[in-house]
């Protein structure tokens, strides 16, 4: 016991902290104080609960009680987590500490105005405290208030930044990717120095599966500010240094790179105008239907979206046989968005008219008012009708989502749309 004890949520506590408790105990009831730290410290958290609400059966102890609050909040158990910390905060007002834990944890249940107004009355802490501005920033990120907000979130890669303390990874890289997201979105100008500390965080941090999908994430979740035209060269490089210094090893993870640069260059096609109306419209119905089959919309979605690909795919067969410069322009100027697309384009180019018969059955399942005969009819003259088009700004996307979207656009802090009541950045977001 003379180590440190370290629960996750909570700061570490000394040898000497936890001997002052066991003390306030008789005799007979010191060995259940030193046990129930010892299977907190095991994360044996339910046990842990179990031996605090023996103990504050026999005598009430707030080094106790913040122990149970802590085992709670460790179970998830954030409504009991909250009656105990507020308790705490009832009977000892002025401890910083019970305050503390009291807004994190009301920042976890959701209840941002409560959460921001207990750590707001704090700020700025004389002492850190491992989660305090995480939560607190992304309590006034909630709120709407994104100035105040990255300020918050700058105190604590300020202290990493003099200090080289990582106190939880998971937790700096969600401060990280805050305060970058808040750089872009304000055009502070502060975007180069916190990238370059970020980059210097992921060197140090260890790349465990829960970290990628971390970064993952934060490519997937960056990729999607591209809407500002500064950002994207920036964009570019960030993706760049991540696959340069080979940051990423799971599939999971080198699939949402793959994607970002896919992203990136979905940007650059639509601005350039040796890429035709056609072509683009097809890349994008193309990259529509692999969103469709990776994620969770309805079945009348997601045949929109095959219908979609299907008609531009045969549309290419017709458009490929004379257009094929630009078909090796697509794969020498966006080598990532060709891959995808490879497959297709070999088969068009060695056989147009089959691989245009193939296409043509798969569509007519989905229309059988007509004769096969008129149905060939109609897609030649849509063919003609779609070369007329123009370029229009709809057909760019995201990474993960077309600003054409077809499904609506799921936020950083919604329920995740799997189901599993996890916040949607925690789940299939990251």
């Amino acid at each position: 016991m003379n180590t440190l004890l370290s629960i996750k949520t909570n700061d570490s506590i000394s040898y000497d902290e936890i001997k002052e408790i066991v003390n306030q105990y008789p005799a007979n009831l010191q060995p259940v104080v030193i046990k129930a730290f010892q299977e907190a410290e095991k994360e044996n958290f339910k046990r842990a609960a179990e031996l605090c609400c023996d103990l504050l059966d026999q005598k009430a102890d707030p080094g106790i009680m913040m122990l149970l609050g802590t085992c709670y909040f460790m179970q998830d158990h954030m409504p009991v987590a909250r009656q105990v910390f507020s308790d705490l905060v009832t009977d000892y007002p002025g401890e910083e500490e019970y305050l503390i834990y009291l807004g994190i944890t009301d920042h976890a249940l959701g209840r941002y105005a409560e959460a921001a107004a207990e750590l707001g009355s704090l700020y700025p802490l004389k002492l850190y405290r491992p989660f305090y501005y995480t939560s607190y920033g992304d309590s006034l990120m909630q709120l709407g208030k994104l100035k105040q907000s990255c300020d918050v979130f700058r105190k604590e890669i300020e202290y990493y930044e003099e200090t080289k303390y990582i106190p939880s990874a998971l937790m700096l890289d969600e401060a990280f990717q805050n305060l970058i997201y808040l750089d872009i979105t304000l055009g502070n100008g502060k975007y180069p120095e916190d990238i370059k500390l970020y980059y210097e965080f992921l060197e140090q941090a260890e790349m465990t599966d829960e970290m990628q999908e971390c970064l993952a994430g934060n490519i997937t979740y960056f990729s999607g500010l591209m809407s500002n035209k500064w950002y994207r060269p920036l964009f570019l490089e960030f993706i760049t240094h991540i696959q340069e210094k080979g940051l990423l090893s799971t599939e999971r993870a080198l699939t949402a790179l793959e994607a970002a640069f896919t992203t990136w260059e979905s940007y650059a096609y639509h601005d350039d105008r040796q890429i035709t109306q056609m072509m683009e419209a097809y890349l994008v119905a193309d990259f529509e239907r692999r969103y469709s089959a990776d994620n969770l919309i309805s079945k009348e979605e997601h045949s929109s979206a095959e219908i979609l690909a299907l008609t531009y795919e045969w549309y290419m067969c017709q458009y490929v046989p004379e257009h094929m410069e630009e078909v090796h322009y697509v794969e020498t100027v966006y080598p990532h968005t060709y891959a995808k697309t490879k497959d297709f384009f070999e088969n068009v180019k060695n056989n147009p008219i089959a691989t245009a018969e193939k296409i043509e059955d798969k569509l007519y399942t989905y229309t059988k008012r007509t004769s096969r005969q008129e149905f060939r009819e109609s897609m030649h003259r849509a063919y003609k009708k779609a070369c007329e088009n123009k370029k229009e700004p709809v057909y760019v996307y995201d990474g993960t989502e077309s600003y054409r979207r077809v499904v609506p656009k799921v936020g950083r802090n919604d329920p995740c749309p799997c189901g599993s009541g996890k916040k949607y950045k925690k789940c299939c977001g990251r």
